[in-house]
């Protein structure tokens, strides 16, 4: 008490208010448009809330390749993964592009065009990206975003399409191999 009767003697709060006075005028002009943006960002934050949060906050649930984690969570670790594989994508990085597969199952993509690469996986391919939906999602334009109701983003996979088969690996020539991409790897180093 006796601190603010001395503020209040000493004349410090009106010394404060006599320099706050032009700022206190130039935010009091500010408020009216302020109070309009923000209204117009009512309507926005109601649909982050009530459409895409939940859709990014719940799980998909992707079979035994599920991460048991929200989509926003792996969409993160996927731009983490980018980027690392972004660093060597110049050739300068220290990743060396081989594509070593020591899998049983020979895997053709492009089959028949000048772009046919094979590779080898530890399992058969049994889908890769979503299906296109059977029909157009209920999202409206007309309608306010924030009445629509989250859309789910599983989806099923579609069957892998290209050539894939059964096929047993020469380890003497897969280890010949590695003996000699070994042996080239060091004399480029030296």
């Amino acid at each position: 008490m006796r601190a603010l009767e001395t503020t209040l003697a000493n004349g410090d709060v009106a010394r404060l208010s006599g320099a706050l006075r032009p700022a206190a005028t130039s935010l009091a002009a500010t408020v009216p448009p302020l109070a309009d943006v923000l209204g117009r960002l009512r309507p926005v934050s109601r649909c982050l809330q009530r459409v895409v949060a939940p859709a990014l906050l719940t799980p998909i649930d992707d079979g035994p390749l599920s991460a048991g984690v929200a989509p926003y969570r792996e969409l993160l670790s996927a731009g983490v993964g980018l980027a690392s594989a972004g660093q060597a994508f110049d050739g300068l990085g220290q990743t060396i592009r081989y594509n070593l597969g020591v899998g049983n199952q020979l895997i053709t993509l492009d089959q028949g065009t000048p772009a046919e690469a094979q590779t080898r996986a530890e399992r058969p391919l049994l889908g890769s990206r979503p299906a296109p939906p059977a029909r157009r999602p209920p999202l409206r334009d007309d309608v306010a975003c924030e009445t629509q109701a989250p859309q789910p983003l599983a989806a099923d996979p579609i069957p892998f399409r290209a050539a894939q088969r059964r096929a047993p690996i020469d380890r003497y020539a897969a280890r010949r191999a590695a003996v000699r991409i070994a042996r080239s790897i060091e004399g480029a180093g030296r």
